[in-house]
Order: structure tokens, then sequence, then C-alpha cells
């Protein structure tokens, strides 16, 4: 699988971290964009070339329908997925939309996820605190971490609540910096390289092909 998506895709991967790490140290680096050659690529990659000087920074937008891409990372973000606006007009079909996500938003998103946990990476949380706690206590005043720790420590002890909560926090972080990598993996993530051609349209190219007459 992973050959196919390379050959075919130009997909990328680094191994020891998720794809949602790599988005989200991409989306903070600086890119700039070329149109003749068209291209973009990492600015560190090409300071010393001349055509910097006709280059253009570029806007880096965020393509998902994953929540914890679109709520975690702070910045301007598509979800193209569908979502059906009233269930029963089938003609409201809304066909991807735009999110903006604060600095703030994106730091109680967080939080959250320390106390409800994430079920669909199998991260617990605090156990016996769900949804309803968060949105209870999230209406009178957001909780710092430190608030957060200290229900751990009621919850499980100490020991056992500082090792959960540290285990917790490095599951759910999202690997943005080179302190990040560096921790975590030893090194940091090599200079991306993006597709001149769009994966869809070339999928698209490709059938058509298939299904031509000659």
């Amino acid at each position: 699988m992973k050959a196919v998506l390379e050959e075919k895709y130009d997909a990328q991967w680094v191994e020891g971290v998720e794809a949602d790490d790599l988005v989200a140290y991409y989306n903070q680096q600086e890119f700039i964009y070329h149109p003749s050659p068209q291209q973009m690529m990492l600015k560190r990659t090409c300071e010393n070339l001349k055509f910097l000087e006709t280059a253009e920074e570029a806007e880096v937008i965020i393509c998902t329908p994953d929540k914890d891409l679109l709520e975690s990372i702070p910045g301007k973000h598509f979800n193209y997925s569908y979502k059906l606006v009233d269930k029963e007009d089938p003609g409201s079909v809304v066909r991807g939309w735009w999110i903006e996500t604060s600095v703030e938003d994106a730091i109680k998103f967080s939080k959250m996820q320390m106390i409800v946990g994430d079920t669909a990476d199998n991260i617990p949380g605090l156990e016996g605190r769900g949804i309803k706690y968060w949105e209870k206590i999230s209406l009178e005043f957001v909780p710092t971490y430190e608030d957060i720790l200290s229900e751990y420590v009621v919850k499980y002890g100490l020991s056992e609540g500082i090792y959960r909560f540290q285990l917790n926090y490095r599951l759910l972080h999202l690997l943005n910096c080179d302190a990040d990598f560096i921790r975590e993996i030893g090194s940091i993530p090599e200079d991306l390289r993006i597709s001149e051609v769009n994966p869809r349209e070339r999928a698209e190219e490709e059938v058509n092909l298939e299904n031509a007459e000659f």
C-alpha cells in the first residue's frame, strides 16, 4: 500500500510519526510560490536562489475532514467532506466548507481532549469525565493545564496521575516544531516535496484514459 501511494500520488512519510504531526509541522513553515516554473517549496530550501526575488509568500491552507487537525491547529482550513443540512431535503448537501480556528479555540480543544480523551485514537482521557462534564465546566471558565493535572492527581493519586497526564498530553499533542520532533524521534523532517499535479486531477485523467475508446 505504501509503495502504491508513493508511486501514484507522490505520497511522503516519516518513520515514527503520524501524518497529523507532519501537517502540523509543515503548517508552521514558510513557503514561497513561483509561477514560472509553477512550484511551491519551503523557503529554507531556496534561501540563496535568485528566483526568491520574484517569488511570493504562499498562503498555506489545510484541507482535511479530520477534526483533530481542523480544531487543533490555528488558521484557515477547508473541510472537503459533505454534510446534509436538512435531513428532509436531499438537495441541501453542502460540499465542503471553510473553518477559521483561533489560537484560543485550538488551546481550548486541546484541553477538552485531555479531559474527554479521544476514542478514535484509543486515548482514555480522565475516567468518568465526558463531554457533558467539559461543557459544564468550560461555560464558567476554561481550566488551565495545572487545573487538569490536579484533576488527574485527585482521580489517580500523585504518581499515577502525573504519569497518565503526561502520557495523554504527549499522545494528543501534534508535533509542530523542530524541538518536538527532536524530542520524540531525534531528528526533524526532511524538506517537503510538493507535487505540481493535483492527485485528484491525476486520478481523473487516469480514469478518463481507461474509459476512452481508441
